[in-house]
């Protein structure tokens, strides 16, 4: 009766851990730049102008709002100029925090597109399917993976079948040395018409980016570069194009601060003055997060 019982116990307490794996929400979700148990967020901006010597912020205005169900495994974007709703986003999640499904709709409620998601035995993606808001089929991304898991081709198709692009990861290698963080990927997407694009993602043994775009016609000429350049813990982004003769065309900045728990709270985006040589702020974005724990 004792070793009955004891089975007994220890089964429904397996069942119990069991169970509480399987609901346990997903602190990370794909695509989702927010990570942790959260209930909703809102996100705020304001202009900023530069002028006799100082910086002039204005009034905070509503951009969006994001809520989260108490499982972590869907939420809900709202998008919003001035007060009034412009796009409803709806995004579901697997228990291990892989994209379900996603759907858009306009501010009336109608639908405007939708994505679903298919996947391996391992639980990598193999397909994207993106579908018109009558809910026919626009494109379809299929991907291919190694047995490593390294993501090697990625197909745009159209909704007969035929390609649109294909990108092909050509290059790519992890840390050389123990504890570097050195790694490099280059992938070459191709249009049907010719057109190429190459992206070349680098990361030094310090762990800032050094990420560049080259874009090619279809006869194989060069016409414009891009650069971006952020540092290790991603408190600043900067970013210069180039055209085909390689003038600077336009330069950006973002410098972001983050919460202790590593979601992003305060962006402030900045503008080159051509002038002056420098970047000034022009607009300032502020993230308040109500977390669940």
């Amino acid at each position: 009766m004792k070793r009955w019982l004891f089975a007994f116990v220890v089964a429904l307490l397996f069942t119990q851990i069991i169970n509480a794996q399987q609901t346990q929400p997903p602190l990370n979700r794909v695509g989702d730049a927010l990570h942790g148990l959260i209930i909703d967020v809102r996100v705020e901006a304001a202009q900023i102008q530069v002028k006799d010597g100082g910086i002039w912020e204005g009034r905070r205005m509503l951009v969006s709002e994001i809520k989260y169900a108490p499982d972590g495994r869907s939420r809900e974007v709202l998008s919003y100029q001035g007060k009034v709703l412009q796009r409803r986003i709806v995004e579901t999640y697997l228990p291990d925090g892989n994209r379900e499904s996603l759907a858009i709709y306009d501010g009336t409620g109608k639908t405007i597109g939708k994505r679903s998601y298919e996947y391996d035995e391992n639980g990598r993606l193999v397909a994207e399917s993106i579908y018109h808001g009558d809910g026919s089929l626009k494109e379809k991304n299929v991907l291919q993976s190694a047995e490593s898991g390294r993501q090697q081709v990625t197909n745009k198709l159209d909704a007969r079948g035929s390609t649109l692009e294909t990108s092909v990861n050509t290059a790519a290698s992890g840390p050389q040395a123990s504890g570097s963080k050195a790694k490099r990927s280059v992938w070459t997407t191709t249009t049907a018409e010719g057109n190429r694009v190459e992206n070349v993602f680098e990361v030094d043994s310090a762990g800032d980016h050094n990420d560049q775009q080259f874009f090619y016609a279809r006869d194989g000429s060069f016409t414009k570069r891009r650069v971006s350049l952020v540092n290790a813990n991603a408190t600043r982004l900067e970013a210069t194009e180039y055209d085909g003769a390689n003038t600077v065309t336009s330069r950006s900045l973002e410098t972001r601060e983050y919460d202790s728990r590593g979601n992003l709270i305060k962006l402030v985006t900045h503008s080159w003055n051509a002038s002056l040589g420098k970047f000034e702020p022009s607009r300032a974005s502020y993230t308040t997060i109500n977390y669940a724990n």
